[in-house]
């Protein structure tokens, strides 16, 4: 059996405790390293909403807009909040 990058960060995810929030590997370029942000750039964290970004130059893939953190980065994980091409 050959282990992949995305399953070594699988596994690191699954050993990681309940309050870190985990990001999946960008969805286009598999690399890069990807993290939640504030989208809203003028606020100070209140009433603000949250994506997912990756940090890779040549990719720089944003993720759906949520209201919350966790939010954000359970539908970048889910991949649900993302058109597919046919």
């Amino acid at each position: 059996m050959t282990v992949t990058q995305n399953d070594l960060r699988d596994f690191w995810h699954d050993s990681m405790q309940e309050d870190e929030l985990y990001t999946k590997p960008c969805p286009l370029c598999g690399g890069g390293d990807t993290y939640v942000e504030n989208a809203c750039k003028e606020c100070n964290g209140e009433g603000c909403d949250y994506n997912v970004v990756c940090d890779n130059p040549n990719c720089a893939l944003i993720g759906p807009v949520r209201s919350t953190p966790e939010d954000a980065a359970k539908i970048w994980n889910d991949r649900s909040g993302f058109n597919k091409s046919k």
